[in-house]
């Protein structure tokens, strides 16, 4: 990604605290959360998710955030892998006409765990909500309708969305959240040929996960 533009962003999701948030964008980020949950507690129970699931328990590692369906904990990678299936893989979630993509499915995953795991405010997990949002819709809205004929856009502007969403609700700086919205951009990806296997929900969940590596 160009430098300035990705500068630009990384400023943005830095720099963009709660007060700057005008209210109407703060109610509807309040109705996506209890849209995703709705669409994650059907998914939950799909055989995607039961088999990722058993892979990820074996897989072991610190107890951190709660996947849905999961007794125990898991590490906060995990834990957004789990919930980006199960928003995901019933085919319900919120979807952005123009950016052609479902952003609900890789800020919502991320922000939780991230929340959960370290202990912050509901202001500050909405924040990082919007920004995701507003991330993945600029991007989306920048390479498509183009790039959909043969990459899902969820999982690749997903990619970049979920790590800034990530670094908002980290409180990382300027410089920090250019590093790892670069990082995003090197570890994006997902096919449309995926489109219709078990495969497809796993374009989302590598999002969330890689967003919070990255």
């Amino acid at each position: 990604m160009e430098e300035p533009i990705q500068k630009g962003l990384a400023d943005f999701t830095a720099g963009c605290d709660f007060e700057k948030i005008p209210k109407k964008f703060v109610d509807d980020a309040k109705l996506r959360v209890l849209d995703w949950f709705g669409c994650a507690l059907a998914g939950a129970h799909y055989p995607q998710m039961k088999i990722a699931g058993a892979y990820m328990r074996q897989a072991g590692g610190r107890p951190e955030a709660t996947a849905l369906s999961i007794v125990e904990k898991l590490p906060v990678r995990s834990a957004a892998f789990l919930n980006g299936i199960a928003g995901h893989v019933c085919e319900l979630d919120d979807g952005h006409r123009t950016a052609i993509g479902h952003p609900g499915s890789i800020t919502l995953p991320v922000a939780l765990a991230l929340a959960e795991a370290n202990g912050k405010t509901g202001r500050e997990f909405l924040r990082s909500v919007i920004v995701g949002y507003d991330m993945f819709a600029r991007l989306g809205r920048t390479v498509n309708p183009t790039h959909y004929r043969t990459w899902h856009t969820t999982g690749t502007c997903g990619t970049i969305a979920a790590a800034a969403t990530a670094a908002n609700l980290l409180g990382l700086t300027p410089e920090q959240a250019n590093n790892a919205i670069g990082i995003a951009c090197t570890m994006a990806g997902g096919l449309v040929e995926s489109f219709g296997t078990h495969a497809k929900a796993i374009n989302i969940a590598q999002a969330c996960q890689s967003g919070v590596d990255a």
